[in-house]
């Protein structure tokens, strides 16, 4: 697969690998013009499923303490991945993926990497299928991972 590949129909493109994966993000969400956080879905054949889920304003601090009905008082990041574990698991779908939208250049700030080593941990944690997070900016779609 090259840059020059075109994806033609995103919701039944295969994108097996993450080179794959970059350019569906790339073609889905195009380039950054917000600040915020997209779980994306995929089934058993690494093709995206609905529902695409954005999520803005989220605290800087992935630690910071929310209190959920049925789970108490919990990091807010470890809220998000249990919430979207129950939506992968209602739809059917078997990965996860974060993409991490920021309108600025190439370069994450602390707190994105602080909420990207959270979500993996998390993910960990809960048994949740994160097949990986990227970082999209001006520049497109980057893989990235936890530290």
């Amino acid at each position: 697969m090259t840059a020059s590949t075109q994806i033609t129909d995103p919701r039944s493109f295969e994108a097996r690998t993450d080179e794959a994966l970059e350019l569906l993000i790339t073609r889905l969400l195009g380039d950054a013009s917000a600040e915020c956080a997209w779980f994306l879905f995929l089934d058993h054949r690494s093709r995206v499923i609905d529902p695409l889920m954005p999520i803005d304003f989220l605290p800087a601090d992935p630690d910071e303490l929310s209190d959920a009905p049925d789970l108490g008082a919990v990091p807010i990041s470890e809220l998000i991945v249990e919430r979207m574990g129950s939506l992968l698991s209602m739809i059917g779908a078997t990965e996860l993926v974060v993409v991490w939208e920021r309108s600025g250049g190439s370069m994450l700030d602390a707190d994105t990497r602080r909420w990207i080593t959270a979500i993996a941990d998390a993910a960990s944690n809960l048994g949740l299928p994160l097949r990986a997070q990227f970082h999209l900016s001006r520049s497109g779609a980057r893989l990235v991972s936890a530290e």
